[in-house]
């Protein structure tokens, strides 16, 4: 799991994403990434032309969305 930080833009939020997730993201500044609903939360896909996330077991087995940011 990532932890996230929200911070204010003006008068929206924005959030913080460390140089490893936007390495692991393969993102970098002026990129978009998608925040896609699944039934667990949400995903966020950095290319929305790769396939849908399938979801995998997490350790108390629930199903959880996996891909390439986390």
């Amino acid at each position: 799991m990532q932890r996230l930080e929200l911070i204010e833009v003006g008068e929206g939020l924005g959030i913080i994403f460390s140089e490893a997730l936007c390495a692991r993201l393969k993102v970098g500044l002026g990129d978009e990434i998608h925040l896609i609903p699944t039934p667990h939360g949400f995903a966020l896909q950095s290319n929305p032309s790769e396939p849908p996330v399938s979801p995998v077991k997490t350790a108390d087995g629930d199903a959880a969305p996996q891909d390439s940011a986390f």
